[in-house]
């Protein structure tokens, strides 16, 4: 088992990788990382040690240096006006705010609204209230209990070792749990949330640098260079420079250019005395004796950025090696730290590298469709939002980066577009969602994915995608007065009631989707033959997808996202041919979402959130069709082929409507189980109908031997009941009842229950945000077949 896991790593990941992750263990059994990473205190990192020559050394004159410091930044221009208009309503362009929700979170809007079945969102004159008593929110969702301890699962008590470097900080440690949550406070989205306060005018600018430099001496207290959890992950390291770096020059101080000279944050008291409304408990953590008042704000940030550069740059082809967002972030933060302090003596060689790094990472990462290489929506933002600020800050450097980058990420806003509900900006909780947002610049609830669509949008094209809203703060914060265009093209202006009807199909993956190229189709397959599709320059291919193998048909008030794909890099959940059905704005049949990565007491559910019976398809004789070599490593990786997708063509880089009478089908099939013992092809076709949808699920076994098979539709959390003699579902939603019945098409007789929580091993959860549990419906059909099954589900609106 152990030579064929190795064959797969080889075969799939190749030689590359394997010599990358080789070299990297060679240099830890060797001791490169205590040799580098050797532990000092925050007051032995001299100015005179990290800038070039002829730089202040001294606190005072450091801090002049950096206030006439000539460096453009996002944030900063004209942000008085900006926040004064969000105020009074005024202007819905010119890099301003509109009068919305987001802008008047104290009177208890919400710009979106949460998830079904989710508790409302903090808004952030909440979250404003929850800083100054030391509390951070977790996953932009949950509260802490109390006040902020840096080494504690706020969650759930769990503590980290603070003592240790952090090369021996370990990924999984039941002592710990889940290391995701206990980095989340260190992500500074406190910071971000005190510039907008400042901007919405719910916070005065000499509060919010008081509770900014209190949470951040607190910080520097708890976690001196490259010691312990919270310098673990380059990528968190990155994220926090980022919401640090906003706090700090993008609105809270008067360093760099265009900021006006009022209330500057270095001239504020130390945040330790400061108060906002009544008492507050001790932070832990929060005396800091190396940074005794306001004239050493400027050498903190200085170092904190120094280290957080210098962390990146010396382990930054581990991020590489596992080609994910973690490079992309990375990359991010090496261009920021070098952008806003150029003074440092890496600054260029950490800019070349950052370059170079998102450069070839950006190229290797997005697929021709715009969809991405990790299979996650939320992956996807991560990674949007990290290019889009890098480059940005190239951009205001005179230095851009190449148009195909920009090309690229247009397409990602594009394809996310397209698979956006326009209710509420919502997307299929698809593969994996750890609840990160890079920049949560608007006051959106964080499953609408408007923001990032609009910001990225922007950047490639310089032209609004959605019409003017509170998602486009994000864009305002980032571009300041160039936000005055009208959305740029007239599908994107549609009604968020009322998407587009009778059908429509976004066939990513097989015509080249959102992207310049395509145009071909998927063609049937002629007596039995295999299907062909078109490759990126639209010429046919034999079995192959050229995208991410999404596809996306809309009819009338309901449309259907369904995933066939060939995978050329890592699963990370086991969904091959998942069917999301969403209806007036709500996600009927939906993905469960993620957990927690790491649930010690709790194996069984921690793996069932990227099982098979997870998501809405099928499984075949209890068992998963692929090995967990790791927690992020499924193998081997599995194959798929389109047989028939409807014609359709691409308009505006947007799929348009079938014409009326024209049929809404696909058809698809997969062969992660047509592998020894089980021997299945499963095929899957969808059919729009007059009222809702038909799903047919074929099974082709070459056993001659009975084999089981388990249809699994989860449901959106509302009432369910099962009519016991007929076998129909029907479920009572917020907009309306809807219903599913299954039918078999031979003589094998089905089994049918709703499961709810737990019934014996089976299981059914949801988790709309990350560490969020909620017991959902699911609709579980069992039987035994023997060569072929035939099971038809159909779904009607009543």
């Amino acid at each position: 088992m152990r030579l064929k896991t190795a064959w797969h790593i080889l075969r799939y990941l190749g030689p590359g990788f394997v010599w990358q992750r080789f070299r990297i263990a060679v240099e830890n059994k060797l001791g490169r990382p205590k040799r580098v990473y050797a532990a000092r205190p925050w007051e032995s990192i001299s100015l005179a040690e990290i800038c070039t020559p002829g730089t202040p050394t001294d606190a005072a004159e450091y801090d002049e240096f950096k206030r006439n410091q000539d460096i453009p930044f996002i944030a900063n221009a004209n942000r008085e006006q900006r926040g004064e208009k969000a105020r009074s309503g005024e202007g819905h362009g010119a890099g301003s705010m509109q009068r919305t929700p987001a802008a008047e979170p104290a009177e208890g809007g919400r710009a979106t609204e949460p998830a079904e079945g989710g508790r409302a969102t903090p808004s952030l004159a909440e979250r404003l209230r929850l800083i100054a008593e030391n509390r951070h929110v977790y996953c932009f969702r949950t509260p802490s209990p109390r006040a902020v301890d840096w080494s504690e699962n706020g969650l759930t008590g769990q503590r980290a070792r603070s003592s240790v470097p952090w090369y021996a900080v370990r990924d999984f440690d039941p002592s710990q749990g889940d290391i995701r949550t206990l980095w989340d406070p260190a992500r500074a989205n406190w910071a971000i949330d005190l510039l907008r306060g400042v901007a919405h005018g719910l916070i005065e600018r000499h509060q919010a640098a008081a509770l900014y430099w209190r949470w951040v001496d607190s910080w520097m207290a708890a976690c001196p260079p490259w010691m312990g959890v919270h310098w673990k992950c380059g990528q968190e390291s990155s994220v926090r420079m980022i919401g640090l770096a906003l706090g700090f020059f993008g609105g809270l101080c008067r360093i760099g250019r265009a900021h006006p000279p009022a209330a500057a944050m270095l001239d504020e008291p130390s945040g330790r005395d400061a108060v906002v409304g009544t008492a507050h408990p001790t932070m832990v953590g929060t005396a800091h004796p190396t940074i005794p008042g306001a004239a050493h704000h400027a050498i903190a940030i200085a170092r904190i950025a120094w280290a957080t550069g210098y962390r990146v740059a010396h382990h930054i082809d581990y991020a590489v090696s596992q080609k994910n967002n973690h490079a992309i972030s990375e990359a991010c933060g090496l261009i920021l730290v070098s952008h806003l302090f150029p003074e440092f003596r890496e600054a260029a060689p950490w800019k070349a590298l950052g370059r170079r790094v998102l450069t070839q990472e950006l190229r290797r990462q997005i697929y021709a469709d715009g969809s991405y290489v990790q299979h996650s929506m939320n992956y996807q933002r991560v990674m949007m939002h990290g290019a889009t600020l890098a480059l940005r800050l190239a951009e205001l450097q005179n230095d851009p980066l190449p148009r195909d980058l920009y090309e690229r990420l247009g397409r990602c806003a594009q394809f996310m577009h397209e698979l956006m509900d326009a209710r509420a900006g919502r997307m299929p909780n698809f593969g994996n969602n750890d609840g990160a947002c890079v920049l949560p610049l608007t006051d959106c609830d964080y499953a609408d994915f408007r923001p990032v669509i609009q910001s990225t949008h922007f950047l490639a094209t310089r032209r609004r995608l959605l019409p003017a809203g509170p998602w486009d703060e994000e864009t305002a914060w980032l571009f300041a007065d160039e936000l005055d265009a009208p959305p740029s093209s007239p599908a994107a202006t549609r009604s968020p009631a009322a998407p587009s009807s009778p059908a429509a199909l976004g066939r990513f993956g097989v015509s080249g989707g959102v992207g310049p190229a395509g145009g071909g189709r998927a063609t049937e397959p002629a007596g039995g033959g295999r299907a062909t599709e078109p490759a990126e320059g639209g010429r046919a291919t034999r079995g192959r997808a050229t995208g991410g193998g999404y596809f996306v048909i809309r009819r009338g008030e309901s449309w259907v996202m369904l995933r066939c794909h060939s995978y050329r890099d890592r699963p990370a959940h086991l969904d091959m041919l998942h069917v999301d059905l969403w209806w007036r704005g709500l996600n009927i049949l939906q993905d469960a979402g993620t957990y927690q990565y790491f649930i010690p007491d709790h194996p069984a559910l921690e793996r069932y959130f990227k099982s098979i019976r997870a998501h809405n398809t099928i499984e075949i004789d209890a068992a998963e069709p692929l090995q967990a070599a790791t927690r992020f490593l499924w193998l081997p990786w599995p194959k798929a082929r389109v047989i028939s997708a409807p014609p359709s063509e691409i308009a505006d880089r947007r799929s348009t409507p079938a014409a009326p009478g024209e049929p809404a089908d696909f058809a698809g099939e997969h062969y992660a189980y047509a592998r020894p013992p089980w021997h299945v092809v499963h095929r899957r076709t969808l059919r729009a109908a007059e009222n809702g949808w038909s799903i047919v699920d074929e099974l082709r076994g070459r056993r001659r031997s009975r084999q089981s098979a388990t249809l699994r539709w989860r449901m959106a959390d509302v009432p369910v009941e099962l009519d016991a003699a007929t076998g129909r579902v029907s479920a009572n939603t917020p907009v309306g009842r809807f219903s599913i019945t299954v039918e078999s098409g031979g003589a094998e007789r089905l089994s049918r229950q709703i499961v709810r929580g737990q019934v014996g091993d089976e299981l059914s959860f949801a988790a709309p945000y990350y560490a969020e549990l909620q017991p959902t419906p699911t609709l579980v059909v069992a039987t035994d077949w023997m060569e072929t099954l035939v099971l038809t589900s159909h779904v009607r609106f009543d």
